[in-house]
């Protein structure tokens, strides 16, 4: 399932048990944050993303594998680009289409209903399933749906899982980041 591929936020309103129903989930992602994402895959295995965007136009996400394979790759909307700098320093720039879009960390629309709290991290959690149509490629197949856990205050998420994949989000900071992130390596330019 491809369903977390995707990647941006959601939210829904706890009522004392009573399964809370929203048309899409009320939280998303400021323009500007950082967040380490921890991805347990059962096809592809571990790996860990250090993600930093700033003003919704920039996005490098530092991708660390088991294997000690490390990979940057930094999207600039503002420019329709693309770098990437393999493990071994080599930098690959490439140009985007205009219409293409940076995809959210996981979908924030579809139906999203309340299903308890919890506790993450140690940290308290509210819990939410969440279906969406729209995420459905085969019409003969069921709706697809996940889990997430947010922070209490329904800031940032802390575990996203679906039948293939669990992520879990640490370090969560929103806010502006460096502008240097969102550059080739000086040896490149």
């Amino acid at each position: 399932m491809k369903l977390l591929a995707h990647v941006a936020i959601f939210l829904a309103l706890m009522l004392a048990g009573t399964p809370v129903w929203a048309a899409q989930a009320p939280f998303s992602w400021p323009n500007s944050f950082s967040v380490t994402i921890r991805e347990v895959n059962k096809v592809t295995g571990k790996f860990t993303v250090d993600m930093y965007s700033r003003d919704g136009l920039k996005v490098r996400n530092q991708i660390a594998k088991p294997n000690a394979e490390s990979e940057v790759k930094i999207y600039r909307m503002d420019e329709f680009k693309a770098i990437s700098v393999a493990t071994d320093g080599t930098v690959t720039e490439s140009k985007i289409a205009p219409e293409w879009q940076i995809p959210p960390i996981f979908p924030t629309g579809g139906t999203w209903e309340a299903s308890g709290s919890d506790t993450l991290h140690g940290e308290a959690a509210a819990k939410y399933k969440v279906t969406d149509e729209s995420l459905r490629s085969d019409a003969s197949k069921p709706v697809p749906s996940f889990t997430v856990w947010l922070s209490a205050d329904h800031k940032y998420p802390l575990r996203v899982e679906d039948g293939d994949r669990v992520l879990e989000f640490y370090n969560y900071t929103a806010g502006a980041q460096a502008p240097a992130l969102f550059e080739a390596p000086a040896a490149h330019k």
